[in-house]
C-alpha cells in the first residue's frame, strides 16, 4: 500500500518562526526607547551639570529652583525606565539564544 508523506514546515515550526521574529522587533522596539531615553537623561545632565544621582539628592534637599520638579519626574522616569527595559531585553535575549 502506498503511503504519502507531506513535507513542509510543521504548525509549531511556523508559530516559532511567528514568536522569534515578534521577539526580535520587540528587542529592536526597546533598544530604541532605550536610546531615546538616554538621549533625555544626556540633556538632563547636560542641563544641571550633574548626575542623576548628584540631582536627586540636591531635590530632595530642597536646594534645586521650584521648576525642577518637573525635571526630576522625566528624570526619574527614563531612569527607572531603562532599568525595567534592560532586563526585558536581558530576558528576550536569552529566550532567543536558547532557540539558536
Amino acid at each position: 500500500m502506498a503511503r504519502i508523506v507531506l513535507v513542509g514546515v510543521s504548525e509549531k515550526e511556523k508559530a516559532e518562526k511567528i514568536i522569534i521574529g515578534v521577539l526580535r522587533r520587540r528587542l529592536e522596539e526597546i533598544d530604541d526607547h532605550i536610546r531615546d531615553l538616554r538621549a533625555t537623561i544626556r540633556f538632563l545632565e547636560q542641563k544641571y551639570g550633574m548626575s542623576w544621582e548628584e540631582f536627586k539628592k540636591k531635590f530632595e534637599e530642597g536646594s534645586l529652583s521650584d521648576g525642577s520638579d518637573v525635571d526630576y519626574v522625566e528624570w526619574y522616569a527614563a531612569v527607572t525606565l531603562i532599568e525595567e527595559l534592560m532586563e526585558e531585553k536581558r530576558v528576550l535575549e536569552d529566550v532567543l539564544e536558547r532557540k539558536d
